[in-house]
C-alpha cells in the first residue's frame, strides 16, 4: 500500500472544488444501506416537525404575554383611577367634617345650648 491519499481527499482537490464550484464526482457510497437512509429521512423530518412545534409554542407564548402585559398596562392605569378616587373621597370627608363641626358651632350659638 502507497503511503499516497485517494484524489478525492487530497486538499488540493478539494479546494478546486470549492473554488470552481461543486463537485460533480460525488456519488451515493453502496454501503450506505436503506435502512440507514430512511433513518436519516426519518430523523430529519422528525427534526423539521419538532422545529414547526416549537415555533408555534413560541409564538404562542409571545400572544399570551403581549396579552398579560396589556392586561397588566390595564389594571395599572385602574389602580391609579382607584387611588384618585379614594384621594378624593378622604378630601372629601374631611370637608364633611368640617362643615359638620362648622354647623354644629352655628347651632351652638344661635340656640345657646350647644346641640
Amino acid at each position: 500500500m502507497s503511503g499516497q491519499r485517494p484524489s478525492h481527499l487530497d486538499p488540493r482537490t478539494i479546494m478546486e472544488a470549492l473554488v470552481n464550484g461543486a463537485n460533480h464526482d460525488w456519488r451515493l457510497d453502496r454501503s450506505l444501506t436503506l435502512p440507514a437512509i430512511l433513518a436519516i429521512v426519518t430523523g430529519i423530518i422528525s427534526a423539521a416537525t419538532l422545529g414547526a412545534t416549537l415555533k408555534t409554542r413560541i409564538e404562542t407564548i409571545e400572544a399570551r404575554t403581549a396579552a398579560f402585559d396589556s392586561e397588566m398596562r390595564d389594571a395599572r392605569a385602574t389602580s391609579l383611577h382607584v387611588a384618585r378616587i379614594d384621594a378624593r373621597l378622604e378630601a372629601l370627608q374631611e370637608t364633611m367634617a368640617a362643615l359638620r363641626d362648622d354647623m354644629r358651632q352655628l347651632r351652638k350659638g344661635m340656640t345657646g345650648d350647644g346641640r
